[in-house]
């Protein structure tokens, strides 16, 4: 997951583009058929979902960045690094080099003796939320997925079976509990620490955002950002100084569902072809990396 929270988990991916809570934390894997009722009922809605504790880290807060990029699993509750840290939605844990690779190993296994995390794999449910759940395992070489998605206006094509809903279950059972699952000494550091951002990402709409239409000091601020409606990188204290400008400025952050962040509706230079007058702008906390590239990873197989 990058946790880039604009495209992808949302991470985007950015898109992510829900986070669910599809099993509650349950230390028990549900049968194949209440799993499967679990994946079409337990979608929340996303404007109450936080996917990370505050939005601004404490000033001078050191970032949060496993030592290499070795991850071992991307899970719709967060992604396990070969370094040993766990980041999920809650925060930061960190396992020994060693816990992580036993973590890993359970997981792998639980898919494997169920069909997956062999081949790649896509399965549907039938359900009236929308439902994109990803599981993303190193297998040693690659990165291999499953996912579980759905659509309310067809019936899937192909249907998430029990064994498979049961396997999923059990690996988000174990993943959400690794600290009750785990012995002790797979553990650095139990406590669940604050996810701590390297840096933040800005975006906008199809239109730019004018800075000329804004007053001081919001107006001088963004104008030192190029309009673009890609996602940009900035510096933490640039984040800062410019959601401070648009607080001084009376620019109050709007209901932006599908997105994480921060979302303010910024005038525009011109009309739009629809008549729209405004863009919405975003402030989003970038995630931890995920390695070289998505697709590849080297770890030994034990």
């Amino acid at each position: 997951m990058r946790f880039v929270l604009g495209t992808r988990f949302v991470l985007a991916a950015i898109s992510l583009a829900f986070i669910l809570a599809a099993y509650g934390g349950s230390s028990h894997a549900p049968s194949g058929a209440a799993a499967v009722a679990k994946v079409k009922d337990t979608v929340l809605p996303h404007w109450y979902l936080t996917r990370f504790a505050g939005f601004f880290p404490p000033v001078g807060a050191r970032a949060t960045l496993p030592a290499h990029g070795t991850t071992l699993l991307e899970l719709p509750r967060g992604n396990l690094y070969a370094d040993g840290h766990i980041i999920t939605d809650r925060g930061v844990q960190r396992l020994t080099p060693w816990g992580a690779q036993l973590l890993w190993s359970k997981i792998r296994t639980i898919g494997l003796e169920a069909g997956l995390f062999r081949h790649n794999f896509e399965a549907a449910v039938e359900s009236h939320h929308h439902i994109s759940r990803w599981y993303h395992v190193c297998n040693g070489r690659h990165m291999i997925t499953a996912h579980v998605g759905t659509s309310a206006r067809t019936p899937p094509r192909h249907p998430l079976t029990p064994a498979h809903a049961r396997a999923l279950a059990r690996v988000d059972a174990l993943f959400a509990n690794a600290r009750s699952r785990l012995p002790a000494r797979a553990w650095a550091d139990r406590t669940i620490r604050r996810y701590v951002p390297n840096h933040y990402d800005i975006s906008h709409d199809q239109m730019d955002p004018d800075p000329a239409k804004l007053r001081s000091p919001a107006r001088e601020q963004l104008a030192q950002y190029k309009a673009s409606h890609f996602e940009q990188g900035i510096t933490t204290d640039q984040a800062r100084a410019l959601i401070a400008a648009f607080v001084k400025s009376g620019v109050k952050p709007v209901r932006n569902p599908g997105w994480e962040g921060l979302s303010f509706s910024l005038p525009v230079a011109h009309v739009g072809a629809w008549g729209e007058d405004s863009t919405i702008l975003r402030v989003f906390q970038d995630g931890p990396p995920i390695g070289d590239t998505h697709n590849y990873c080297r770890y030994p197989v034990p």
